[in-house]
């Protein structure tokens, strides 16, 4: 897996790049997302594979969210 902490892109392409992949019912394609972000292909590819590499429960070790996050 690539770590988010050793890439040069700016974390707002980064939180664009989780948005796309976890709001999307049936995935985009790494040429949408490079088109999208601002990225070539190759790099938009990568992304894609972290995010859903560190999204990725099949184990069932990640804990469940629980509660409101909210504010007032």
């Amino acid at each position: 897996m690539t770590p988010m902490h050793s890439t040069k892109l700016d974390l707002r392409v980064w939180i664009s790049a989780m948005f796309l992949v976890l709001t999307s019912s049936k995935g985009n394609s790494s040429v949408v997302m490079a088109r999208l972000l601002g990225v070539n292909q190759n790099t938009a590819w990568k992304m894609g594979h972290a995010i859903r590499e560190m999204t990725d429960d099949r184990n069932g070790e990640l804990l469940p969210l629980e509660d409101i996050v909210g504010g007032r």
